[in-house]
């Protein structure tokens, strides 16, 4: 399995496809996997990097430091510097929007495009003690069935909840999930969250970029996603009829949306 050195601390990565260099920064918990869904037609068209954050899925991190946009930022140019990506595209989904803001923002000139989906300048309040409210329920060992249905409704729009197979299959991964995040690496990232602040370097970002919310998402509201495009001068907009979990609800339109930015 590919893994790759950055300080003290073993990424996970897979290179696929030939093309421009595309770079994929999942959001909080989830691993490389998350981009699943999307990658076989992106993958035609692109060199695609997916890889796991520090403390999930098979990066190993010897660090408990608590995390921030901008440590994670710059693991992300780490790998882009490491692997020869030269100015790739960049698409952040949740948290790796809010890492992907501050790249954009403060490293300029290593990006080419970038898209931002399912985010925020700043989280809520409102979702961040939802969130420590499932750490808490987390840390109480909460069965597994429990935990599952509370991450599903949080997560997911309407039409995918009724969806009983795609909810079944769903399940099945997590169950079968070999590496699970660990609650501490879940604290670690949890701060990422809190301290993020995007709002005073916004108008730095100068890449062409590609906003794109879920209608039905609860966790990242689809005004907080029109905040960002209005701070970013000609970037586009789009509205999907989803919850958070774009990817896999929604994966054709999603990646019919990234291709078209992305290829123009």
């Amino acid at each position: 399995m590919p893994h790759i050195r950055l300080n003290s601390t073993e990424f996970y990565y897979e290179l696929s496809g030939k093309g421009h260099p595309l770079v994929f920064v999942t959001g909080y918990a989830a691993d490389h996997f998350f981009w699943s869904p999307i990658l076989a037609e992106l993958e035609k068209h692109f060199q695609v990097l997916v890889f796991d954050h520090r403390g999930v899925g098979q990066t190993r991190d010897q660090e408990s430091h608590p995390l921030t946009a901008q440590i994670m930022a710059e693991d992300v140019l780490g790998l882009i510097k490491a692997l020869g990506l030269k100015k790739p595209h960049i698409v952040g989904q949740s948290m790796g929007g809010t890492i992907v803001q501050h790249l954009a923002a403060h490293h300029p000139d290593t990006i080419s495009k970038l898209a931002i989906l399912n985010s925020t300048l700043k989280w809520r309040k409102a979702m961040l003690l939802g969130l420590q409210s499932m750490l808490n329920v987390m840390r109480d060992g909460c069965p597994f069935d429990t935990f599952f249905d509370l991450n599903l409704s949080w997560v997911y729009g309407e039409a995918f909840l009724q969806n009983q197979t795609k909810v079944a299959f769903l399940k099945n991964l997590f169950l079968n999930n070999s590496n699970p995040p660990t609650l501490p690496s879940l604290e670690r990232q949890y701060h990422t969250l809190t301290a993020f602040d995007g709002r005073p370097t916004l108008a730095k970002i100068k890449a062409p970029t590609l906003v794109v919310s879920g209608l039905e998402d609860i966790i990242s509201l689809p005004y907080e996603s029109r905040e960002i495009a209005e701070g970013i001068p000609g970037s586009k907009l789009v509205e999907l009829f989803c919850g958070h979990g774009i990817t896999a609800e929604m994966p054709e339109e999603l990646a019919q949306v990234l291709k078209e930015f992305l290829l123009e």
